[in-house]
């Protein structure tokens, strides 16, 4: 099928696999391309584009707008077209968003393009959605919701099915939709692996490999991991793995000044980042009272994650939004628990550990703020003595289905739903 994502900018592949919808549904074998607005005409990634001779026009408030458009394909092999305007670059306010809308679904008709499904992402994918429903397109359109504020009602109407990326977005689309609920798709949006690149039977970057059957390779790994960096070997205490960006660096001072409180218990902190300067500083101050049981790792080595992973009992995401936050998912593959909080999205696709350590996936707290972070580390360490249990609850978790192909087929039923439906809703 021949499948069109209108978006405000792209995902990218190599930092959000699971989030990157049009990678997915590509390697199903259906032909996918990315309609955007140039908001960055300086980015090096489109010194490979070809801009084209013709252009789109657009009247908008009694004034005749021209966009040019760039043409090319980026590292997935999926077919990009920018909308170039000046008043694009740098971001799109209320206006433009409209502009974009407005010259996408002109430029889709003047190229007489076929297209089965329209994907729209947010304001600027709804607008564009509520274009072709103006316009009578046939395409089925498919709303992708990933932040709030959500879309106006009438741009929500546009679409035969909506996905939201949490509970609380798909909640208030429910709400806003009212009685109209009914006549659409609702689902959520949850993200996958790639498990060709997480599988710790195969993953090249591992001392040891290891299954939810035998975790006996697991357990290699956390003493190959202690080894490397200097720390006792010990399987008796549990090994807590931070993976902190540069970009939001917020739970990162937060760790360091609880430092001292979490690391006075027979515990082990490995913290990789790509953090600079004073926080650096203040890792290596909090290493110069704590060297048996802290070690840092700076820089970005994505062979290093594999590994910390691995090896870790348990991995903490000190972050809220970002793209990091996929790890989770990563660690509970290799027989890690994830601790994050219930404000990143990725707690939605995760289960908290219940007290008596009998069901659950994932250790998930409230906001990222000293005392919360504080207990759920001490709530982690104390479920660890009870390791019997949790090695039941990592054997399930290592054996959820995560992977993009499952995502993929999710979207192809609902597709296959749509269409048998015979029409879309009318608004």
């Amino acid at each position: 099928m021949e499948l069109l994502f209108i978006r405000n900018e792209p995902v990218d592949s190599r930092t959000s696999p699971g989030l990157s919808l049009e990678r997915i549904l590509q390697r199903r074998d259906h032909k996918v391309s990315l309609l955007l607005p140039l908001l960055d005409p300086e980015d090096p990634a489109l010194r490979s584009f070809a801009r084209r001779l013709i252009t789109v026009q657009v009247e908008l408030d009694g004034e005749t707008h021209e966009l040019s458009i760039l043409t090319g394909r980026d590292r997935d092999g999926i077919e990009r077209t920018y909308l170039a305007h000046p008043g694009f670059e740098g971001g799109l306010d209320e206006a433009h968003e409209i502009l974009f809308a407005r010259a996408a679904v002109n430029y889709l008709g003047e190229n007489e393009s076929v297209v089965d499904i329209v994907y729209g992402a947010d304001h600027v994918g709804a607008l564009a959605l509520r274009q072709l429903q103006i316009e009578d397109d046939a395409a089925i359109r498919i709303l992708l919701v990933h932040d709030s504020p959500i879309p106006e009602k009438d741009a929500l109407l546009a679409a035969d099915a909506i996905f939201a990326s949490r509970e609380a977005l798909l909640d208030a689309v429910d709400a806003a939709l009212g009685d109209d609920r009914a006549e659409r798709i609702l689902r959520l949006l949850t993200p996958s692996l790639d498990q060709a690149e997480w599988n710790p039977l195969t993953d090249p970057a591992l001392k040891s490999r290891f299954d939810p059957l035998d975790l006996r390779g697991k357990a290699a790994c956390k003493t190959a991991l202690q080894r490397e960096l200097s720390l006792p070997i010990r399987d008796d205490i549990p090994l807590y793995g931070v993976v902190a960006s540069d970009e939001d660096t917020a739970g990162l001072e937060l760790l360091i000044e609880i430092g001292p409180e979490l690391l006075k218990n027979d515990v082990q902190l490995i913290v990789h980042t790509d953090a600079r300067g004073e926080l650096i500083g203040a890792l290596e101050e909090l290493w110069d009272h704590f060297p048996d049981r802290l070690q840092i790792r700076t820089g970005r080595d994505d062979a290093f994650i594999h590994q910390l992973i691995a090896g870790a009992d348990l991995l903490l995401l000190p972050i809220e939004r970002g793209d990091d936050l996929l790890l989770a998912l990563a660690a509970q593959r290799y027989g890690t628990l994830p601790i994050v909080s219930k404000a990143a999205p990725i707690a939605d696709a995760l289960v908290d550990i219940d007290p008596a350590i009998q069901s659950g996936n994932a250790f998930i707290f409230g906001r990222l703020e000293r005392e919360e972070l504080l207990a759920v580390l001490r709530r982690a360490r104390g479920a660890f003595e009870y390791r019997d249990r949790l090695k039941r609850l990592i054997q399930l978790a290592m054996r959820i289905e995560q992977s993009q192909e499952r995502a993929a087929e999710f979207h192809e039923h609902l597709i296959i739903e749509l269409i048998e439906r015979g029409e879309t809703p009318a608004a």
